[in-house]
Order: C-alpha cells, then sequence, then structure tokens
C-alpha cells in the first residue's frame, strides 16, 4: 500500500522541480539550518540574498517585487504606501505655514485697537476670513 505522499509524487511528478529539491535538501542540512539561523553568519548570509535598497529606487523594486508577487493590487497598494511616504512631509510642511500664518493673524488682532472689544470667537471667525479656499 502506497502512502499518499508517494501516490501523489507519482501522479503528479512532484519531485520534477530539481531546484525546489534542492533547496529542500540543503535546509534540511544542520550545518545550513545554523548558518542561515541566527548567527551572525546568518545574517551576513540573508543579507547578501536579500539586499535593501534604500531611498527611491528601493521603492521602486518595491513596486516591481508586488507586481511580480501580488498582481496589479499589490501594485496599487504598494504604490499608495509609497506615496503617503513621500506626501506626509509636504503635507507637515503645508500644515506648519498654515499654523504659523493663523497665530500671526490672532496676535496681531489680539493686540489691534480696532478689535479690542470684540470676543474671541469674533477674532477666531475673522482669522478664518483671511485664508484661502481650497487650500
Amino acid at each position: 500500500m502506497k502512502t499518499f505522499h508517494q501516490f501523489c509524487s507519482e501522479a503528479y511528478q512532484l519531485d520534477e522541480n530539481i531546484l525546489t529539491n534542492t533547496v529542500r535538501g540543503a535546509l534540511s542540512n544542520p550545518v545550513v539550518r545554523n548558518v542561515v539561523g541566527k548567527t551572525r553568519a546568518g545574517r551576513f548570509v540573508r543579507s547578501l540574498a536579500l539586499p535593501q535598497v534604500p531611498g527611491p529606487v528601493g521603492d521602486l523594486v518595491d513596486l516591481g517585487l508586488s507586481a511580480a508577487t501580488m498582481g496589479p493590487a499589490g501594485v496599487a497598494v504598494t504604490g499608495l504606501q509609497k506615496a503617503a511616504k513621500y506626501g506626509a512631509p509636504v503635507g507637515k510642511a503645508i500644515s506648519k505655514a498654515q499654523t504659523q500664518r493663523d497665530d500671526t493673524a490672532r496676535q496681531a488682532l489680539s493686540t489691534a485697537p480696532s478689535t479690542r472689544g470684540m470676543s474671541f470667537a469674533d477674532r477666531e471667525r475673522l482669522v478664518q476670513g483671511t485664508r484661502l479656499r481650497g487650500i
């Protein structure tokens, strides 16, 4: 009587891929497992196997890998992540400039003689009225 694995290997010829069998056999070797494991040599081997490319080039590599492995949805998701990564500093700079402009307007309105009798809410409406629409 054959085992399930024997049946599958004969029926579907699972052992025809030499590369898979070689890698599986190499990883079962205790020496290879220790080298690729948590040792310094293992970290070095892993760093050679999967080099990390920094910056925008690395982001393009990530997009390419996601296209190869996850399909069109992976490219869209990875693209959105990378766009957010590069768009966040721009958004922070714009927000900081707007906050500084509003603080300057609040300071000027709080010391202006014409707004001395106004409440804080009235002066805040004036500050918000000086903002550009859509920004």
